[in-house]
């Protein structure tokens, strides 16, 4: 879990927001280790396939409900997924 900064510090959204190319490379592992099509994973999602193809092209942050439809799909916590994300080497 995420460390909150102290009230004297700048707020930071990447502390607790991980770029949209660190989720998608997470997603898309979670995918492929799942087995399943974009097309399976959207449907049982709950979510267009067009957006689960931003978000694993890393061109779109996913919303919540995206995040709580994947974490559904994956079997884990949404927590898991921003955690591991935060893992993934930042490429401006």
């Amino acid at each position: 879990m995420q460390n909150f900064p102290e009230p004297d510090e700048p707020y930071d959204a990447s502390v607790f927001v991980p770029e949209p190319d660190q989720t998608a490379e997470v997603i898309r592992e979670l995918r492929r280790k799942s087995k399943l099509s974009r097309a399976q994973v959207a449907v049982k999602a709950g979510i267009g396939i067009g957006v689960l193809e931003r978000v694993e092209q890393g061109k779109q942050s996913p919303s919540l409900m995206t995040l709580l439809g994947l974490a559904y799909v994956f079997d884990v916590g949404v927590e898991d997924i921003l955690d591991a994300a935060h893992d993934v080497p930042y490429k401006p």
